[in-house]
C-alpha cells in the first residue's frame, strides 16, 4: 500500500472521512517529531538522511558506502602533538547515515529503521509499516506524526503511547482505543477531551455518557475537526487544548 493510501485510510477510520493527501499536512504532522536531517555523501554525493545533532561541519557517508571508505593509519608525525592528532583524525572521520537493518521495503527519506515497510520521512522505526513523519515507533502500523510509541495502530499526532488504537492528538495514552484529545488515560475506550482517566468508556470531558448520546456528540465533533483540518491544514494541538490557548 502506498503511504498516501495508508494516510487516507487512517483519516477515514479516525475522523470518519478523508481530508486530503498526506503532503498537505506535513507541517501539522511534524509538530511533535524531531525532523529527519538531510545532506549529501562526501564520497559519492548520494542523499544521506540522519537524525542526531551532528556538527554542521561533519562529513557523512551512507551506511551502504562504508566498504568504499579506506582509512589509512595515522603517520608518526601526525601524533607529535594534540593539534596534529586532532587534525589528522578529523580528516579521516565520517558519520554514517541511512542506517537500515533487517527487512526494508518502500522507504523514503528515513533513518535508523529495521524491519520496516512503507516508511516515509521518519526516524527510529522498528518492526512497523505504513509510517510517516514519526519518531521512535516500534511494532506499529498506520501511524502518522507520532513520537515515542510501541504497539500502536491507526494513530495521528500522539506522543508517548503504548498499545493505543485509533488515537488522535493524545499523550500518555496506554492500552486505550478511540481517544481524541486525551492525556494520561489508561484502559479506556471511546473517550474525547479526557484527562487522567482510567477504565472509562463513552466519556467526553471526563463525563461518561449513554452510548447513543456519546456517538451523536462524537460525530459532530469529528466533523468539525475534519472540516478544520481540510480548511486550515492543521488543528489545535492537545497542548493548546489542555491549556486553553485556542
Amino acid at each position: 500500500m502506498k503511504i498516501n493510501d495508508a494516510w487516507r485510510s487512517t483519516c477515514k477510520i479516525l475522523l470518519g472521512q478523508e481530508i486530503g493527501d498526506l503532503n498537505e499536512y506535513e507541517k501539522f504532522l511534524k509538530r511533535y517529531v524531531e525532523p529527519v536531517k538531510h545532506t549529501k555523501s562526501s564520497l559519492t554525493g548520494k542523499d544521506v538522511y540522519y537524525g542526531a545533532p551532528y556538527s554542521p561541519d561533519a562529513k557523512f557517508i551512507s551506511q551502504d558506502e562504508m566498504s568504499q571508505l579506506k582509512v589509512e593509519p595515522l603517520e608518526l608525525d601526525e601524533m607529535k602533538d594534540i593539534d596534529s592528532l586532532l587534525e589528522a583524525v578529523g580528516e579521516r572521520f565520517y558519520y554514517s547515515g541511512n542506517k537500515l537493518g533487517g527487512k526494508i521495503q518502500t522507504l523514503h527519506g528515513s533513518e535508523d529503521c529495521s524491519d520496516a515497510v512503507n516508511v516515509f520521512d521518519s526516524i527510529d522505526i522498528y518492526r512497523s509499516e505504513n509510517i510517516a513523519y514519526c519518531q521512535m515507533q516500534a511494532d506499529s502500523k498506520y501511524v502518522f506524526g507520532c513520537s515515542w510509541g510501541t504497539y500502536n495502530n491507526f494513530c495521528i499526532n500522539s506522543m508517548e503511547i503504548y498499545k493505543a488504537t485509533r488515537c488522535f492528538e493524545s499523550m500518555l495514552t496506554t492500552i486505550t482505543s478511540d481517544a481524541h484529545y486525551c492525556y494520561n488515560c489508561n484502559g479506556c475506550q471511546e473517550i474525547m477531551f479526557c484527562i487522567n482517566q482510567k477504565s472509562k468508556r463513552y466519556a467526553i470531558g471526563n463525563r461518561e455518557l449513554p452510548r447513543d448520546q456519546y456517538a451523536k456528540v462524537k460525530k459532530k465533533l469529528l466533523d468539525e475537526i475534519a472540516e478544520m483540518l481540510r480548511k486550515d491544514k492543521t488543528a489545535p494541538s492537545h497542548i493548546d487544548v489542555f491549556l486553553g490557548r485556542i
